[in-house]
């Protein structure tokens, strides 16, 4: 029996005899399934207030019926035989799926289903434009993931409620599909500087992105020919005084140092001026007696319940490169390594992995995540036994509390938790005073350097760094948190990565509140950073795509995608103008974070012959950081390597073995590496120093405070453009 047998049968009788005839009409109805699957969609009712559902599987005979459920879960929304149900507000959510399942009376059994998935908008711009007085300027919106589609305005951010712009022959707008572009003619400092909004907005969600729109006056070559020759001079001077900081016989004392170390000293702390002074006196003595010392062996240390190894230091000569003066070396070289000092009991709770390492930005305390819910806080330098002098901080700290307070101690905080993530406020933060002040009386009226801790509970410790005391307990992560980052402009604005997949916002400065939340990665967060000038925050989870954020809308601005596996580790450079991730991929790549291009990328490739007779696997990366001058990278690999990349190069310069390295980061006023590993211990070693050329000072001066775009709109030769936007690799 076959669907075209369907019809009307007539049966016609006749006699014969009489002539008399009569007939029956039967209509044959032939049940059958729809030969195709059902197809769903969804549209938006009039108003935006609900959304509608349809579920259609046509061809078959009698009409099926259709059944609508949440997925997953199988809770009922409705059955009809139309397929059509309206969903209300409250039953939306992003990424909420619905099912429709279409049942026959003749099957099959099971029936037949569709799914619809509704998405929230995601929204890609711009953070930033330029345009001059008079000129055009289009600003370009892109959605993404939206369903049902998104309806996209623009708006202006001047007033409360923002005010929606209209098409006129100031402004053009057009839309293709789910891009829009506004385009504004004949720019006006007083009438089209300031915010522009895109707005996206579907029946699941709203969202919004801000562009920053300049105008400006048409550039002045000669101003900008007195500017770039004031920096030169400005340059000048500072090679000038390093010149002479660095003097032949200063470049001899510290070659002197790495090479003839005594390493049997007392250990003791930062030199006061009048020690310098005494040292001075007594250099030739010294030398002798280092002359007639050489230890070829580590010493092993016990202070302050760790485990000082010190290796004897080698090459601490002076070239001339290409970039400035920077000290040579084959490798970089172990200058301390500090290891727990005494066993743990381990339980449910304790771990002995270092999973985070930082540097106060000052230089005058080392932060150590030393596993068993510990961090140690540890006034930097170190003894100068283990520092050598060429590599001491010059920071202002130092020798302040060496007069004023007396030697700043070591310090153990007892978190409770496993400790991910650690970061220092920068110095000082005058509005923390009053905040700790007014919550911890017995605190000292000083300006307060603070240490904020991510625990394996989810909670956010907040430590005084001089004291030791916890100040704030912030909750709302579900899971752990990975990894923190203050602004570093002093605002005291904490952000968190955690592994309930989301970001978080605090401001310390309103007692650690809660101002945000940043959500759309689908698997864990692992890495944040927030550029140096604020704009932007960079976020790397367990996803082949990084997120760029604003800093001021808090909002997505782009993804970056490139890599092929997980991404773990971010880091902007110090003029903002570059960013760097490092994925499981073995590839860093560098990207420019204000256009979304991709620069370069660093791959990992195994050393020949290896390090060791053993099977060396190339495999995850853990950890890639920026030098503090910007022209060097450090990366930590499962290949038990250590790497020192030259910004523009493409093979690493350096390589130092390590094992089970897990994350990295510069001492911040160079020359020292600091790595932590798996069995919770740190080394240090040394870093090229460098003297940048006045290219790059310039480059990173004018970088500090104009995007990529403004740098293309500048009417310079083009060999200059590609040369101030890193592009000439």
């Amino acid at each position: 029996m076959s669907q075209n047998l369907q019809g009307n049968y007539t049966c016609l009788a006749k006699n014969v005899l009489s002539g008399r005839h009569r007939k029956v009409t039967t209509e044959l109805l032939v049940y059958s399934p729809p030969p195709s699957a059902p197809q769903c969609w969804a549209e938006v009712s009039p108003g935006l207030f609900s959304l509608q559902l349809n579920c259609r599987w046509a061809g078959g005979y009698p009409d099926p019926d259709f059944l609508w459920t949440e997925e997953p879960g199988g809770v009922v929304v409705g059955t009809s035989k139309l397929g059509v149900e309206m969903l209300s507000q409250s039953q939306l959510s992003d990424g909420k799926k619905f099912k429709c399942v279409g049942s026959h009376i003749v099957g099959p059994e099971l029936g037949a289903s569709c799914v619809v998935q509704i998405r929230s908008p995601s929204l890609l711009s711009e953070p930033m434009k330029t345009c001059f007085v008079g000129g055009s300027v289009t600003l370009t919106c892109q959605v993404s993931g939206a369903y049902p589609p998104a309806k996209i305005m623009w708006l202006r951010n001047l007033t409360q409620p923002k005010v929606v712009i209209q098409p006129s022959g100031h402004h053009l707008i057009t839309q293709s599909g789910q891009s829009s572009t506004l385009t504004i003619r004949n720019c006006s400092q007083d009438l089209d500087e300031g915010y522009y909004v895109c707005r996206a907005e579907n029946a699941v969600g709203v969202r919004e992105v801000d562009i920053w729109l300049s105008v400006k006056e048409p550039l002045n070559i000669g101003g900008i020919v007195a500017t770039v020759v004031s920096l030169l001079l400005l340059g000048l001077a500072i090679i000038t005084g390093l010149l002479l900081y660095y003097s032949p016989v200063f470049c001899w004392k510290v070659g002197s140092t790495f090479r003839r170390q005594d390493m049997g000293d007392v250990m003791v702390l930062v030199d006061s001026e009048e020690e310098e002074m005494e040292e001075e006196e007594d250099a030739a003595e010294e030398e002798e007696e280092e002359a007639s010392e050489r230890e070829e062996s580590p010493i092993e240390i016990t202070k302050y319940g760790h485990i000082h190894r010190v290796t004897a230091l080698v090459n601490g000569n002076v070239d001339q490169m290409g970039n400035g003066l920077q000290a040579l070396q084959e490798e970089p070289l172990l200058l301390a390594e500090l290891k727990p000092g005494r066993p743990h009991q381990f339980d449910w709770k304790s771990s002995c992995e270092t999973w985070s390492v930082a540097f106060s930005p000052d230089g005058s305390w080392f932060a150590w995540s030393q596993g068993h819910c510990i961090v140690k806080l540890i006034p930097w330098p170190l003894e100068e036994q283990f520092i050598p002098k060429g590599f001491e901080a010059k920071s202002r700290s130092s020798k302040n509390e060496t007069k004023g307070r007396g030697s700043p101690k070591e310090k153990t905080l007892d978190c409770g938790q496993i400790v991910w993530g650690l970061a220092f406020s920068p110095w000082p933060s005058p509005p923390s005073k009053k905040l700790w002040a007014r919550h911890h009386p017995q605190v000292p009226d000083v300006s307060c350097l603070i240490l904020a801790t991510g625990l394996n509970d989810g909670q956010i410790k907040i430590w005084e760094v001089q004291t030791g005391l916890l100040l704030l307990n912030l909750s709302g992560h579900q899971d752990v948190v990975r990894d923190l980052s203050f602004t570093p402009s002093g605002s005291l604005i904490l952000v968190s990565a955690s592994r309930d997949k989301t970001l978080r916002i605090w401001d310390l400065n309103k007692h650690g509140k809660q101002i945000q939340v940043l959500s759309g990665h689908l698997q864990w967060v692992y890495c944040c950073s927030i550029s140096p000038d604020c704009s932007m925050l960079c976020s790397a989870a367990g996803e082949k795509s990084v997120f760029l954020w604003s800093m001021r809308s808090y909002t997505l601005i782009r993804k970056l995608e490139g890599h092929q596996s997980s991404v773990v580790s971010c880091d902007f450079s110090p003029d903002s103008a570059l960013l760097v991730t490092a994925s499981y991929d073995t590839n860093v790549i560098m990207w420019d974070p204000y256009t979304g291009e991709r620069l370069r990328s660093l791959h990992h490739t195994q050393l020949n012959p290896p390090m060791d007779d053993s099977d060396v696997h190339i495999s995850s990366l853990r950890s890639v950081c920026f030098s503090p001058e910007g022209l060097y990278l450090a990366t930590v690999a499962d290949d038990r390597l250590l790497r020192i990349w030259a910004l523009e190069l493409k093979t690493p310069i350096a390589f130092a073995p390590m094992t089970n390295g897990l994350c990295c980061t510069f001492f911040p006023h160079g020359g020292v590496i600091a790595t932590g590993t798996r069995d919770g211990h740190v080394q240090f070693w040394t870093a090229p120093r460098v003297l940048s050329s006045l290219k790059h000072l310039c480059r990173k001066a004018l970088r500090s405070f104009l995007t990529t775009y403004q740098v293309l709109a500048l009417p310079i030769p083009k060999k200059m453009k590609e040369f101030l936007t890193y592009r000439t690799f």
